[in-house]
């Protein structure tokens, strides 16, 4: 009997494998089939285990998978992709993972050839198995703070790793607690003055490699204190062993300082690095990874809630009649199909940024070339700020959308919020890096202001810049003429260059009395799904903050930014809105004009881009009402079409079509009973605790029969 999913299946003519074209690289879903067929064989990787067991016993069996995983590495002769792909289906992070995606990549990048030579082919061995420690108890975001000492012995030539104090202890370091020999500790450099050894003065942070265990025994070394900080908050990355490290005067050789940029000669003199944000490369790489992550988990759990909710039948539409799926009701689609639209545009979003920080990376290591590397630490930033937060929260809505079993690790989904809730606070909090990008914006801004020949015009090269957005939008209308009642002088002159993710700030040259006069020339519903003034809104809505945050600044006496720490969030929100957005729109636009998708694949795609800039553009009313650029009437039209994406353009045949193209497979959704394809949920859950761990009650018989009879056993001894 086909269940409700296949029935839904079977009048959908969307193709999930062709829009899957636009989320993977050719050859990944096969690959990622075979690999997850090896795994889903083999007891160890049975997910459904884990929730049962605390924290060091997770640590141990995440230990076990991945020996495990190295003996199916030689086995099958998997490659290093295919070997990475085998360690992302764990779901969890691995005891190794920050190995893998921090210690390595940073010798890479920051090391010279002689340190890549000595220290590389002994971690692809994981001989040498490391980790990333910058994090201290008294000291996180705030990089320029940290107190861990590198300090120089000219007559050793060694460097001595020092704690000062308990506040200087390394903390939350993946992979430090029980796995890593090796880390790579961010430290401040202190270097003998000339002529007087015995003064030193700091140079910042810098990069070394610091062994912590014995290769030979795995016990720590002399000066080392190490150790694993336990459980986190919800038992998120219960698999990883984040750890402490305090150093007590530990000598590490000169050679270990990562030399590639920044040096230090035998004699203890600074040679400075070409450009001071050189350091910024490994920091960007872990954010840049973000989005697109996050957006696989979103997507995920989009997909489970999906399935449950076109299951799960609750109430009739008449007294007499059957009851609905609650997928039929409002309330649900209009949480779930935003998720699903908001889980594409992180998927898509991120793989650009992902694609823009290794070209990046391309220029600064081989060229030399660092013009990008700015633009890249500011986008990734407010990036990482934006997909950390809408995904957090998208995933408990998820949750939510499932009633009550949602909150059973049946669901699948608590794992993937625990997770991801924490990138909220990690590698960097929200609303501290937030302010990295709002400067960013301020400096383009004041550049843009003092080359400009004409600070109250608005550039011809604008209007040019946004017909050729809309052209890539695929729409004709121009960006200019979304917006009415503008000044719009013919001419500008400006310098300055502006990275295309922040060609919106031209806009900011305008003097307030003009810019406060411009206004959205949307009169219907069916205008809010113009590409242009979808994109128009967005631009507008990040140039009023920006321009707000200058003004304010500049007014105040005195300057105080500590309290506009709160606005920095939501300038990286609107900021990133804009580049998730409009990079959307371009995936769409290219996807429609060069024939890579049919028609009806094509609208679905299109579809989700609408939905989720109008349900961006919802959440941004505030500043669009604050700014003047739309109305009440506006703003109704707004919500009804969003309204009428939601609730009548997508179906829940296309919302499957369209969760199908993740391609997830039978192993990765192990996890999740309530996500089951089959439709027997109630099933799978009667068999989850009547045959897994939830069905041994029966050690707690003793306990149980002590409480009960607590109270007749006080009755006899009165007695007696």
């Amino acid at each position: 009997m086909p269940t409700p999913l296949d029935a839904i299946r079977t009048d959908v003519t969307i193709d999930p494998y062709k829009i899957g074209n636009l989320l993977f690289d050719p050859g990944y879903r096969e690959t990622r089939t075979r690999i997850a067929s090896i795994l889903g064989s083999d007891r160890i990787f049975d997910k459904s285990l884990r929730p049962h067991l605390n924290h060091r016993q997770l640590l141990r069996l995440s230990l076990r998978i991945f020996k495990r995983l190295l003996e199916l590495r030689d086995a099958h002769g998997w490659s290093d992709l295919e070997f990475t792909l085998a360690c992302r289906l764990q779901d969890e992070s691995l005891p190794t993972s920050l190995h893998d995606i921090t210690f390595v990549p940073v010798i890479a990048s920051q090391g010279t050839q002689e340190q890549q030579a000595y220290w590389l082919p002994r971690c692809k061995r994981y001989e040498v198995v490391g980790c990333y420690a910058q994090t201290e108890l008294a000291h996180g975001s705030n990089v320029q703070e940290l107190e861990t000492t590198a300090r120089f012995d000219v007559t050793s030539g060694e460097f001595v790793i020092s704690s000062p104090r308990l506040e200087s202890t390394k903390w939350w370091i993946g992979g430090l607690g029980v796995m890593a020999n090796h880390t790579i500790v961010q430290a401040v450099l202190h270097l003998p003055l000339p002529g007087n050894p015995l003064e030193y003065k700091p140079y910042g942070p810098h990069l070394f490699i610091v062994p912590v265990r014995s290769l030979k025994t795995h016990e720590p070394l002399p000066g080392i204190t190490i150790g694993d900080i336990g459980p986190k908050a919800y038992g998120g990355f219960g698999t990883v062993d984040n750890g402490y490290v305090r150093f007590r005067e530990v000598r590490i050789p000169r050679e270990n300082m990562l030399m590639r940029h920044a040096q230090v000669t035998l004699t203890g003199e600074y040679v400075r690095p070409a450009h001071d944000k050189l350091s910024y490369g490994s920091m960007v790489a872990l954010r840049a990874g973000i989005p697109v992550n996050l957006g696989w988990s979103l997507a995920r759990a989009v997909t489970i809630a999906l399935r449950y909710c076109i299951h799960r039948r609750q109430f009739a539409a008449t007294p007499d009649g059957p009851e609905q799926p609650v997928i039929t009701y409002a309330s649900v689609k209009h949480r779930l199909y935003p998720l699903l639209a908001t889980s594409y545009a992180y998927i898509i979003a991120g793989r650009e940024l992902w694609a823009m920080y290794q070209k990046m990376l391309e220029e600064v290591v081989q060229q030399g070339n660092m013009e990008s590397l700015a633009e890249m630490h500011s986008l990734s930033t407010a990036l990482k700020v934006k997909s950390s937060t809408d995904c957090a929260k998208g995933l408990e809505e998820a949750r939510k959308c499932m009633g009550g079993h949602g909150y059973s690790h049946m669901s699948g989904i608590g794992p993937l919020f625990a997770n991801a809730t924490a990138s909220q606070t990690y590698e960097g909090d929200n609303y501290v890096i937030s302010q990295q990008t709002a400067r960013s914006l301020l400096k383009h801004v004041s550049a843009l202001r003092s080359s400009s020949s004409t600070p109250t015009s608005l550039t011809a090269s604008r209007s040019s810049s946004s017909r050729s957005s809309s052209r890539s939008s695929g729409s004709s209308t121009s960006s200019r003429s979304s917006i009415s009642s503008r000044s719009s002088p013919s001419s500008i002159s400006t310098e300055h260059h502006l990275p295309p993710s922040s060609s919106y700030l031209l806009n900011t040259l305008l003097a307030p009395a003009q810019f406060y006069t411009q206004r959205s020339s949307v009169k219907t519903s069916g205008d809010w799904y113009s590409p242009a003034h979808q994109l128009s809104a967005l631009e507008h809505r990040a140039a009023y903050l920006v321009l707000e945050l200058s003004t304010s600044l500049s007014t105040s006496t005195p300057q105080n930014w500590s309290s506009h720490t709160h606005t920095t969030h939501r300038i990286a929100s609107a900021h990133a809105d804009v580049f998730v957005a409009t990079t959307f729109r371009k995936c769409v636009a290219r996807a429609s004009s060069s024939n890579l998708l049919p028609d009806d694949c094509a609208y679905g795609l299109r579809l989700l881009c609408d939905i989720f800039c109008l349900g961006t553009l919802v959440a941004g009313l505030p500043e669009l009402f604050e700014s003047g650029f739309v109305d009440a009437t506006q703003a109704r039209l707004l919500r009804r079409a969003l309204d009428e994406a939601v609730l009548v353009r997508m179906d829940v045949g296309s919302a499957v079509a369209l969760t199908d193209a993740f391609a997830f497979t039978e192993f990765e959704m192990a996890g999740s009973v309530l996500g089951r394809e089959d439709g027997k949920v109630y099933e799978g859950m009667w068999r989850a605790v009547r045959e897994g761990e939830s069905g041994k009650e029966r050690e707690f018989l003793e306990e149980c029969l002590e409480i009960t009879g607590h109270y007749r056993r006080r009755r006899g001894s009165a007695k007696l």
